[in-house]
């Protein structure tokens, strides 16, 4: 779970908040509202974030050492992110680390 604080106007929370309510994958629970100035332009919201996903991606990674020996993880909700600068960015969660 995440919970994130987010401000601005009425207008601009909805239109955030409304973009995670059309993805199934996300639950948002608001918690908290407080208004920042007395015309209730200016509002902060307390929400936490739930992200659950209707199938989950597993990811299976193989790496060789300098000795030759082949390391295997299998991760589940795996991604991988490819940068312009041939960096690679790997993750997901390690669910048996004795398999």
């Amino acid at each position: 779970m995440l919970k994130l604080l987010v401000q601005g106007s009425q207008d601009e929370l909805s239109r955030f908040f409304l973009q995670f309510q059309v993805h199934s994958e996300f639950s948002v629970h608001p918690e908290t509202v407080q208004w920042q100035d007395e015309d209730q332009e200016n509002v902060q919201l307390y929400a936490s974030f739930d992200f659950c996903p209707e199938s989950r991606e597993n990811l299976t990674i193989q790496m060789m050492t300098e000795k030759g020996t082949i390391v295997k993880l299998d991760l589940l909700d795996g991604i991988v992110t490819r940068f312009d600068d041939g960096k690679t960015y790997i993750r997901g969660k390690l669910y048996d680390i004795f398999g």
